[in-house]
């Protein structure tokens, strides 16, 4: 545990310096990618391409689905010279050179026609081998063995007695992947692509939602006032500690997160599981009831914190059943 404890504070004290570096403002990125997607949603096209761009323009490297809409709205607008941006990105993150050509839709095949696309062809070539290049596929291969040692071997242990067992093989797999984390930086998008990313995020969700209150072992019917002040006393100090652990992580992704490394929802998921797991409100209420009793002061301080973190409002879902919900935009 404690070299799980020393992988995080090194990868935070990585990322800190990271996240501040010029041209990384990724919570404005998704703030503006989030009211590009209501105006779509609003049919307010031309805004909602401003938006993009806006986007774009606080980062360098756009996110595969975001680049994926914005040319989308792009081509929707013939703004060829856009498209051809988010064209071009798309190709350096692994797109096939072939995608636009099996669309038939008028405006995508006047695209295929234009200076903007055939310049970003010319270079496809380079393109293609960047991409070859930025992907590591060793970090691809570990990280695939760790996945499938999660979901097919631990799995069927967690149904076992060798819960203990179990416990110590899922800290060893976290432990494996923060090594190579400390080696090969933050399984990203970039580094890994889309897919392995996705992986790698659910090994950070698995490990971290397991660190729970530990159990109560003693019976406090028996105790007298005193001791049992003394008792709920350790047991706070108790819970503080294990919980701190989750912080630890909590924090170093959360970093990873503001460097566009780590996806906001994927983080808002994680600190919320964890906060249930502590007897604690959700934060951000992602894909979770709302209470009952909620004020709108309550509503908006949710959505303050929701866009600070770069999500979407608490608007843009809509419930189709309990603990259920449907993204509207």
């Amino acid at each position: 545990m404690k070299k799980l404890i020393l992988y995080t504070i090194l990868f935070i004290c990585s990322l800190s310096g990271f996240s501040q570096k010029k041209h990384y403002n990724y919570i404005a990125y998704y703030q503006a990618v989030n009211e590009a997607r209501k105006l779509r949603y609003d049919k307010k096209f031309d805004d909602a391409l401003k938006q993009y761009k806006q986007a774009f323009s606080q980062v360098r490297f756009v996110h595969y689905d975001v680049n994926m809409e914005a040319m989308q709205q792009a081509l929707m607008l013939m703004d060829y010279n856009f498209a051809g941006e988010c064209y071009k990105n798309l190709l350096s993150q692994g797109l096939d050179s072939t995608y636009l050509k099996n669309i038939k839709i008028k405006r995508v095949q006047d695209f295929t026609q234009s200076e903007p696309y055939l310049q970003v062809m010319d270079i496809y070539a380079d393109l293609h081998d960047a991409y070859l290049t930025n992907i590591d596929r060793g970090y691809r291969m570990i990280i695939d063995s760790l996945y499938n040692i999660e979901h097919n071997i631990l799995k069927s242990g967690r149904k076992s007695r060798e819960v203990k067992g179990v416990y110590y093989s899922d800290s060893l797999v976290l432990a494996c992947l923060l090594d190579n984390l400390n080696t090969r930086g933050f399984p990203s998008e970039v580094t890994v692509g889309g897919e392995y990313y996705a992986k790698a995020s659910d090994i950070f969700y698995r490990n971290i939602t397991a660190i729970n209150m530990p159990p109560v072992t003693k019976d406090t019917a028996k105790f007298d006032s005193d001791d049992k002040i003394d008792f709920e006393r350790e047991r706070r100090k108790e819970i503080d500690s294990v919980k701190n652990i989750a912080d630890n992580y909590l924090e170093m992704l959360n970093n990873a997160m503001r460097a566009g490394s780590y996806r906001p929802e994927d983080y808002a998921a994680l600190v919320d599981a964890v906060a249930v797991n502590f007897g604690q409100a959700p934060v951000y209420y992602w894909y979770k009831e709302l209470p009952l009793t909620i004020t709108e002061e309550e509503k908006q301080a949710i959505n303050n914190r929701r866009k600070d973190s770069g999500l979407p409002a608490l608007e843009s879902f809509k419930k189709t059943g309990k603990d259920k919900f449907e993204r509207i935009y």
